[in-house]
């Protein structure tokens, strides 16, 4: 019988549940069973979670609201304070349709041209 195999000290890593590579045994994140797991290895692991789940379904309503605003001008100056307001561009993507909608923003006051 090997002299090392009783009374060798413990091995101070262990291997990731999820990549197999070593994890300090300090670490303190564990995976849903328990198990050391690296804090990049979980956030990949959940974040493909998310992503497998279907799209929400878009109404009627929403494509509409989209191309009224697509359309929608907005104001140069700020309605609270008179400041130059910064204009930006968002693109909205949804089967194979876009949307670019303007917003503009007031830096000196942070209010937006959209209620709150």
């Amino acid at each position: 019988m090997p002299l090392r195999s009783n009374l060798a000290p413990r091995p101070r890593f262990f291997s990731c549940s999820m990549c197999h590579e070593f994890v300090e045994l300090e670490t303190p994140y564990v995976d849903e069973m328990g198990l050391p797991v690296h804090k990049e290895c979980y956030l990949q692991k959940v974040s493909l979670k998310k992503s497998i789940r279907p799209p929400p379904e878009v109404s009627e309503a929403s494509f509409t609201f989209l191309d009224s605003e697509n359309a929608r001008s907005i104001a140069s100056s700020c309605p609270v304070c008179g400041s130059q307001l910064e204009h930006r561009r968002f693109t909205f993507f949804h089967e194979g349709r876009s949307w670019e909608i303007p917003f503009a923003i007031c830096l000196d006051c942070e209010t937006s041209d959209y209620p709150n």
